[in-house]
Formats: structure tokens, sequence, C-alpha cells
């Protein structure tokens, strides 16, 4: 706000700025004014900032300042109408406007591996599920992430390992084709994991996916699904008795004759 006059100028009335849709004062403020006298009114999450009496000095200018911000990406532009600041030298004859370009927030994103990958039927694989976050504050979960295992795919036994450093309740009970995260953030620029044991009886190949928009949290959903795949090898048959084990690991079967059944022959 300038004031050309060679005395200084009151406001009359307060000067109200109506921020656009979308845009709102920041959860701290750091509202200010070098208004002579003045006083700032804006609320954490308004939509308003207004300045209440207050006077520009001769020949000079003053500032009011206050931080916004914008949960979505978009050009907000703020204008002040002609007639918005009344003093008693008269009015602004000229609007002011500006314009201020919030980049959407970058999107969040899920990864998955098992390891071992490979395992015999009845052991234990540990899922590890990973949420990125490039963005420069938490991402925070506003749903919670479910994980189904493929059919034959389970909760490991006694000692699932279940853990997260996602904060969040993580719920992984032995025998059940489900997890779920619920609540929990993903630090800035960075990432948290959840992990757990997982088996299965049966020999085969188990895909392991979390589709994409499986996460959801206030900077958006993961674009692409996350996948995995654990081959388990089937049991092999049992063997009396076992006559010769390959470098493999594969062995050949004997053939054991009752003792008594021999002694009589």
């Amino acid at each position: 706000m300038s004031n050309a006059d060679a005395t200084a100028t009151s406001l009359t009335a307060p000067l109200i700025d109506t921020l656009p849709s979308g845009l709102v004062v920041d959860s701290n403020p750091n509202a200010g004014t070098t208004c002579v006298g003045g006083i700032i009114t804006a609320a954490a999450g308004g939509s308003t900032v207004t300045l209440t009496g207050g006077a520009i000095l001769a020949n000079s200018s003053c500032t009011v300042t206050v931080d916004v911000t914008a949960p979505s990406g978009g050009n907000y532009i703020n204008s002040l109408a002609v007639g918005g600041l009344q003093t008693d030298k008269g009015s602004n004859t000229a609007s002011a406007i500006a314009t201020v370009t919030v980049l959407p927030p970058a999107g969040v994103a899920l990864g998955k591996a098992f390891s071992p990958a490979t395992i015999n039927a009845g052991g234990f694989s540990t899922i590890t599920i990973t949420l990125n976050n490039p963005n420069s504050t938490i991402a925070t979960l506003t749903a919670p992430l479910i994980d189904y295992l493929p059919s034959g795919l389970v909760v490991a036994g006694t000692g699932p390992n279940a853990s997260t450093t996602c904060g969040g309740t993580f719920t992984a009970n032995t025998g059940n084709s489900k997890v779920t995260l619920t609540g929990g953030a993903i630090p800035a620029n960075g990432s948290c994991k959840v992990q757990f044991d997982v088996t299965a009886p049966s020999g085969g190949s188990y895909l392991n996916s979390l589709t994409a928009g499986a996460l959801k949290t206030d900077k958006g959903s993961n674009a692409n699904p996350a996948v995995a795949t654990l081959t388990v090898t089937p049991p092999r048959d049992h063997c009396a008795h076992v006559e010769q084990v390959f470098p493999s690991g594969d062995y050949q079967c004997g053939l054991v004759l009752d003792h008594y059944h021999y002694l009589e022959q």
C-alpha cells in the first residue's frame, strides 16, 4: 500500500483480502504488517486476511504479509478490488492482482519383494512392502493399506515377524491371507516398510500384488501396482532309505527289506 501524499494517511475501514477457493492461511500464518498501528487477523485454515486500523506514512508504503497454502495443484488468482483500501486520503482506483502457481504433489509409490524368493513347501519367506514418498513433507495414510495374499499363501506360523516402520497399526494374524496397515505416515523425501513372514504348504508360483491406488495418502495414491512372485518347491516323496544324494540336492530312494522278513528267507 502506497501513499504519495506529504502527510500520513490512516485507514478508515478494514482492508479485507478474500483468498480464492482452495487457497487458505497456513497452519503457521507468520502474519505481519509494517503499517503503523495496524492489526492483522489471519486465522490458520481461514480464507480471509484482514488489516484493521493502521496508517501509511507520508511519501511511503507499508505491507501486509501472511503465509498461505493449497492442498491441490493449480493457478490461484488473488485480487483486491477497486475501493478495497479506504483511507482518509481516498481509496485505491486500480485493483491489485497476483497469481500463485501450486505444483501438484509428487506421487507416492509402493514396492514389494519376497526374501528369499524361492522356498520349500512349508518354509518361510519374508514379504517387504516399501512405501515411498518423494515429497518435502510427510505423507499421511488416509485409508488402510490392505495386502490380500494369493490363494494358498498365508501369514506364517508362530512369530510371523510382523513389523512396520511407518507407525500406525499393523495387523498380520497367523494363518490369515490378509494383512492391514491402518494409519501411519511416510517420512518426507523418504520411505518406510512393512514386513511379515508367509508360508505355503504346496508347491507353485504365488503372485502377490498391490493394485494402483492401494496406498491412499494426503499426497495422493500410488499410480503403479507393486508385484512380487514367490516360488515354492513342492515337497519331495518320503523315502524309507536314501540310497544316493546328488550335488544338486536331489536324491535316489532305495529299498529297505524288513529285517525279520530277511532273516526268515
